[in-house]
């Protein structure tokens, strides 16, 4: 009963530290704890992460891997140096179907890094994703594979 009662005081005190500081002191953004704020996105800017109907690109998931591997440009200095690696790029298919917004989801190598973000800005084609009927931007991501042959 005594190590019950202990527990449910110790439990009580950190819930009201917990509860009267606002983050900072923890230091909430090292953590990766972020506040929402009033700026709320309309419709038309708002980026959904699943929807109705996701983005898909003309010729399915193959040809656009197809169209990343062939317009890969390997880093030279990344060659020179056997570099290889796995880049994963999340970016945002908008309602026209263009690419936007593209950033390093999983990184590698500063040079694979701008190469992959480079072809994925390149990236035409794709039918936007489909929600309530209406055509809205979706985040997307894709892997840029680069192997030395």
């Amino acid at each position: 009963m005594r190590r019950f009662m202990f527990s449910l005081l110790v439990l009580f005190v950190l819930s009201t530290i917990a509860q009267g500081h606002n983050g900072q002191e923890f230091g909430a953004e090292e953590l990766g704890v972020y506040y929402a704020t009033n700026n709320v996105a309309t419709e038309d800017e708002k980026i959904y992460d699943v929807v109705e109907q996701m983005p898909t690109y003309q010729g399915g998931q193959r040809a656009l891997l197809e169209y990343i591997r062939d317009n890969i440009k390997y880093p030279i200095a990344a060659q020179e140096a056997g570099v290889e690696g796995k880049v994963i790029v999340r970016f945002v298919v908008k309602k026209d179907g263009t690419v936007g917004d593209a950033q390093i989801f999983v990184g590698s190598t500063p040079e694979l890094n701008q190469e992959a973000i480079r072809v994925v800005k390149s990236i035409t084609g794709f039918i936007p994703g489909y929600q309530n009927g209406k055509p809205v931007n979706v985040w997307h991501t894709v892997p840029v594979s680069f192997k030395l042959m």
